[in-house]
């Protein structure tokens, strides 16, 4: 699978891996200076290949209150929650964000569980008696911009002032967009899904 960016990341002269059945920009060159730049400035990757779930209110308490380990009753809308996706057992099948949406709950999941998590998901559904609740989004594309500018050059590019304001593990809805204050590189920055 593709990303929708992927034949911009090929103008860019990328280097490509496969992950999770996904073909993935991994360099662009020089990795000593992407990650200089990621360090210093601001770096833009795609993630695209991270699943989306998005799960209604009524039903997303119910399910993610027994599917994960925190207490999704704890989020208020416009937060997001790093947490474990558990198995019956406890056991952890996937580590992932929840975002509190108005009127929902939004997971990021990883690539590589992406099937493993809908499978146990849509078994908690039956389950309770909450059929169709889960919606795997397959019509969003994931960029998180990382580093000590990012949230800088993206308030900026968006012209959403707004986004220098709100603290880590929190999201704003920009006309298309959600920006979330998060990220996996160790800098500061946000996930843009749009």
């Amino acid at each position: 699978m593709r990303t929708p960016l992927y034949q911009l990341h090929r103008e860019q002269n990328a280097k490509f891996v496969e992950f999770a059945g996904w073909t993935m920009p991994v360099h662009y060159g020089s990795q000593l200076q992407e990650h200089l730049a990621v360090r210093t400035r601001a770096g833009c990757f795609d993630v695209s290949h991270m699943a989306v779930i998005d799960i209604p209110e009524q039903s997303g308490l119910e399910l993610l209150q027994y599917a994960v380990c925190s207490d999704v009753t704890k989020l208020t809308t416009g937060q997001g929650q790093y947490t474990l996706l558990l198995n019956g057992k406890g056991g952890i099948i996937d580590d992932l964000i929840i975002y509190r949406l108005k009127g929902g709950f939004r997971l990021v999941v990883n690539a590589g569980t992406t099937q493993k998590d809908l499978d146990w998901l849509a078994a908690l559904e039956r389950e309770r008696s909450l059929s169709g609740a889960v919606k795997h989004r397959h019509d969003l594309c994931i960029l998180a911009v990382q580093g000590p500018l990012a949230i800088q050059h993206v308030a900026s590019a968006l012209g959403l002032p707004e986004l220098t304001n709100i603290g880590r593990f929190s999201f704003l809805d920009h006309e298309d967009a959600f920006v979330a204050r998060t990220g996996y590189t160790g800098e500061d920055g946000v996930e843009v899904l749009c």
